[in-house]
């Protein structure tokens, strides 16, 4: 550990990685912020997993809240801090003197970065506790429809279809208007084509075969 002075630390720098989350927004608890994202077990997961995205639901005890995802950013070269304050109480007049200082907890190899745009919520009231515990999953209600069973009409999840998710994409993009192609080829193919009855007839030779002296074989 290091005392700071004038803006600067020295200290020496640990070899153990570690990985940040940039968490978009002031969570009341880590204990919050950890539910919010799934619980470790649910990081965990998304670190061993292909895509490598984490799945931030502000509402984790609403089965219809959709979630925010995360994207790791690589490489990254920044170091993880830990702020201390200390008391030197051995200052005779003055009083004590507090020193702040940090400690270099580890080296940030990787941040997830929270960019996306949320997607459409759709928000039970309040008073929907009773239906937001009784939502079911899907592999439950599944067989039934297979097995071409009857559905009891009081089960009021089963009326609430919503998709897994509204938007298919959670990045803005430009968007430029160009006119079709089938449009364009259609205005190209008119401006060749010509009727029979717009086209210029030229003069042409007629034989009126009622002249008698016309031979027919």
């Amino acid at each position: 550990m290091g005392v700071i002075k004038d803006g600067s630390i020295s200290g020496v720098l640990p070899s153990n990685n570690v990985f940040a989350i940039n968490y978009p927004g002031y969570p009341s608890s880590i204990e919050r912020a950890l539910e919010t994202l799934g619980g470790t077990q649910a990081i965990a997961k998304a670190r061993e997993s292909s895509s490598n995205k984490l799945e931030l639901h502000f509402r984790p005890e609403d089965p219809y809240s959709h979630p925010v995802i995360g994207d790791v950013v690589t490489p990254c070269n920044q170091f993880l801090l830990k702020i201390s304050k200390q008391k030197d109480e051995r200052q005779i007049s003055g009083g004590a003197e507090e020193k702040i200082c940090a400690d270099i907890v580890g080296h940030v190899s990787e941040i997830y970065n929270f960019n996306g745009m949320a997607d459409y919520q759709h928000v039970l009231a309040v008073h929907a506790d009773v239906a937001r515990k009784k939502k079911r999953n899907w592999a439950d209600v599944e067989p039934q429809f297979e097995k071409h069973g009857l559905i009891d009409a009081d089960q009021e999840d089963l009326m609430i279809l919503l998709p897994p998710l509204f938007s298919l994409k959670n990045t803005p993009e430009n968007v430029v208007l160009q006119p079709s192609m089938f449009a364009s080829q259609k205005k190209k193919h008119e401006g060749f084509l010509q009727y029979r009855w717009e086209m210029d007839i030229e003069p042409c030779l007629a034989i009126d075969f009622n002249i008698k002296d016309i031979l027919i074989a």
